[in-house]
C-alpha cells in the first residue's frame, strides 16, 4: 500500500487527505499487482505464529503460492511477460521468490512467465556492502577519526557474519547505521543525521509525515470497505515481523542473484545520494557475484542516460544485466525522481 500511494501507484494522498491521480504512475503502461510483504505488514496478516516468515525460503514459498493463486484466478494474464520490482529489503525477497519460480516452473501446473526483475537501493550481500567508512569519508560526513571508528565496527560485523552469528551481526549493524528509531547509531552520533535516505537531507520528517497520513487514511472504515480488506488493521511497522527475520537480515542472497542474472533480465539501480545502500557499495558486491557475464560487467563501458535531454544518470550493460545510477536521488529514487524512474522501467520492460 505504501508503494501504491507514496511511490508509483495510480493515486497519491494529498496533505488534506484527498486522493489525486499520479502523473508518473507505472500503471499507465503496466498491469501492476501490489503485495504487502512480508506477512504482517500492510493489510497482510496471520493468526498463527507459524505464518510469519523467518527467511528467504519461507518468503519465496509464500509469494510463489500467492502468485500461483493469482494466475489461477486470472488465466488470461498467464501469457503476459511477468516482472517483479522492489526496493530496499526487497533485494532479499525478489531473488528468493525468483529462485522458487525458476525451480518450480519446469513441472508447474501454472508456470509463471518470469522475464525480469528490478531491484532498487537494496541490501543483497551484507558482507560485501559493509564499507560505509570510505563512502561517508569521501562525501565529507565523517572525518578520518570517524572513518577509523566505522571501520572497526564494520570489521566486527563482518567477523560475526563469517561466524554465522546472525542476530549478533544484526545488533552490531543497527548500532552502526541502520538502527531502530529508539537507538542512537554511530552514524547518528558522528553526523547529527537521523535519516540514511539522502545525504543532503538530515531527517525524514516529510516522508514520515506522508506515511503517517496514509496510515490514518487506510484505517478509515469507508476506505477499508472500498478496497475490500474487511476489519484488518494497517501496519507500517510490525515488531513481530522484524523479530522473526532477525536471523535473515545479514545473510547473503548472492547465489540466488547470480542464478537470476543468468536466466532472466535483471535491472539494479541505486540513488546517487543514498546513504543506506549507496552505489559504490552495491557495485562492490556486484563485482563479487558469479554470474556468467560478470567479467563483461567489470569491463562494461558506462553510458550517459538522458531523459528529455537531461542527464538522469548512468547505465552499464552486461548480458542480461543492467546497472543504473539515478542522479539526484536518495534511497527512494522512485520518490525523488518519479519521471526518470518511469522512463527507466518503460525501457526495461518494453525493450
Amino acid at each position: 500500500m505504501v508503494a501504491l500511494f507514496v511511490q508509483n501507484g495510480p493515486f497519491k494522498l494529498t496533505s488534506n487527505n484527498s486522493v489525486q491521480f499520479r502523473q508518473e504512475s507505472w500503471t499507465k503502461n503496466h498491469s501492476v499487482l501490489y503485495i504487502d510483504n512480508p506477512v504482517g505488514t500492510g493489510f497482510s496478516f496471520t493468526q498463527d505464529d507459524a505464518g510469519f516468515v523467518r527467511d528467504g525460503n519461507s518468503t519465496g514459498a509464500d509469494i510463489y503460492e500467492a502468485l500461483v493463486q493469482f494466475f489461477k484466478l486470472f488465466p488470461e494474464l498467464r501469457k503476459n511477460k511477468f516482472f517483479m520490482a522492489g526496493e530496499s529489503y526487497a533485494g532479499k525477497f525478489i531473488p528468493a521468490v525468483s529462485h522458487v519460480i525458476l525451480e518450480k516452473n519446469p513441472k508447474a501446473e501454472v508456470p509463471i512467465n518470469l522475464v525480469g526483475v528490478v531491484i532498487g537501493g537494496a541490501i543483497c550481500d551484507p558482507v560485501n556492502q559493509l564499507y560505509y567508512d570510505e563512502y561517508l569519508y569521501q562525501i565529507g560526513l565523517i572525518d578520518l577519526n570517524g572513518k577509523t571508528q566505522f571501520r572497526e565496527q564494520e570489521e566486527e560485523i563482518i567477523s560475526l557474519i563469517k561466524n554465522e552469528q546472525w542476530s549478533q551481526a544484526l545488533d552490531a549493524y543497527r548500532l552502526l547505521i541502520n538502527a531502530n528509531l529508539t537507538t542512537a547509531t554511530l552514524f547518528m552520533n558522528l553526523t547529527g543525521f537521523t535519516s540514511t535516505f539522502n545525504y543532503l537531507v538530515p531527517n525524514n520528517t516529510g516522508l514520515l509525515s506522508e506515511i503517517g497520513r496514509l496510515s490514518q487514511y487506510l484505517q478509515n472504515p469507508n476506505v477499508k470497505n472500498a478496497i475490500h480488506v474487511g476489519n484488518s488493521s494497517f501496519n507500517i511497522i510490525n515488531n513481530t515481523v522484524q523479530l522473526k527475520l532477525t536471523d535473515d537480515y545479514m545473510k547473503s542472497i548472492a547465489p540466488w542473484l547470480s542464478e537470476l542474472m543468468d536466466n532472466v533480465q535483471v535491472l539494479i539501480y541505486s540513488g546517487q545520494l543514498d546513504i543506506l545502500f549507496p552505489y559504490s557499495l552495491v557495485e562492490n558486491y556486484l563485482r563479487q557475484l558469479t554470474f556468467k557475464d560478470v567479467q563483461l560487467y567489470k569491463n562494461a563501458k558506462r553510458e550517459i542516460w538522458l531523459v528529455d535531454n537531461e542527464v538522469a544518470g548512468y547505465k552499464k550493460h552486461a548480458g542480461k544485466f543492467t546497472e543504473v545510477l539515478v542522479r539526484n536521488a536518495g534511497h527512494l529514487s522512485i520518490v525523488d525522481q518519479p519521471k526518470w524512474l518511469l522512463n527507466l522501467i518503460m525501457n526495461f520492460t518494453h525493450s
